[in-house]
């Protein structure tokens, strides 16, 4: 399927529990409210962010962030294909109902917004998949590494870094599937060039950087592997990455969110919005 990916950040005055817990409850029960038409959306997930790393702005002064830092979750919206994807653009629903719900938590200048289609990378698993009440297919904790391009190839879309980076990627994790830190598989998405529609028409964030690849990276699948555990086995993992893939890819643009995924509804499997799905992050 076809995916829009937004990682943003709330509007001023709102605490991140505020922003969490509007976007969820109240912007989620809009997007699936009782009067959607049934074939508006496929399906849609909400990340809620409860670490992230960045890269450091590059300049004369030492250990800069950027001024866009501070993501504090992600939007995953899927449709089958291109033509539900324009119509979901274009129903009044959206226009009516959805859109104008956004200014209420959004910061619309900082959106980062990519389209692309997400394919399954099996991992090497070394240990059986134990059960997790806590990750479920539906509240799983992930890592979302969103890679920008070097200088002047985004608009070729992801295909092609994909073929180089993924396998790096896949053998940088090694270690942490066998310590049962993370999950097969790797969900690679990848942007798509030549694209029908701007998505920050959208969700915003015309002058954003753009990125061609955000793998999600399931964390954990071992009981006895705290979350925080997989964390730092993902960031040894980058470390190796970043080693073995200098110059690929654009580091001082690129950033990884931890946070848990809440899923708002899915058609295909008949589950409606129920904000008792919203992201619990308590106890990290």
């Amino acid at each position: 399927m076809i995916k829009q990916i937004c990682s943003s950040r709330r509007r001023p005055g709102m605490t991140r529990r505020e922003y969490f817990d509007y976007r969820f409850q109240v912007h989620g029960s809009i997007a699936d409210g009782g009067e959607k038409p049934e074939d508006i959306l496929e399906k849609y997930i909400q990340t809620h962010v409860f670490d992230s790393v960045y890269g450091a702005r590059p300049g004369p002064v030492p250990n800069a962030n950027h001024a866009w830092m501070a993501r504090d979750d992600v939007t995953e919206l899927f449709y089958r294909d291109w033509d539900h994807m324009m119509a979901n653009m274009r129903s009044d629903y959206v226009r009516d109902k959805v859109g104008p719900d956004a200014p209420f938590f959004a910061d619309f200048e900082s959106a980062m917004v990519l389209l692309a289609k997400e394919r399954q990378e099996v991992l090497p698993v070394v240990v059986a998949a134990e059960a997790d009440e806590r990750n479920d297919d539906t509240s799983r904790f992930v890592a979302m590494f969103f890679v920008a391009p070097p200088d002047g190839v985004h608009e070729k879309g992801g295909t092609s870094l994909d073929a180089t980076l993924t396998p790096l990627l896949v053998d940088a994790l090694a270690d942490a599937v066998a310590a049962g830190a993370v999950r097969s598989p790797l969900m690679v998405n990848v942007a798509i060039a030549d694209a029908p529609l701007d998505p920050t028409q959208y969700f915003g964030g015309k002058d954003m950087p753009r990125y061609v690849l955000v793998y999600k990276i399931v964390l954990g699948h071992k009981q006895g592997v705290g979350v925080l555990d997989s964390v730092a086995a993902v960031r040894k993992a980058q470390a190796l990455l970043a080693d073995k893939a200098a110059g690929l890819y654009d580091e001082s643009l690129s950033y990884t969110l931890f946070g848990r995924e809440g899923l708002v509804m899915d058609a295909s499997k008949n589950i409606r919005f129920d904000g008792s799905r919203q992201p619990d992050l308590s106890g990290l």
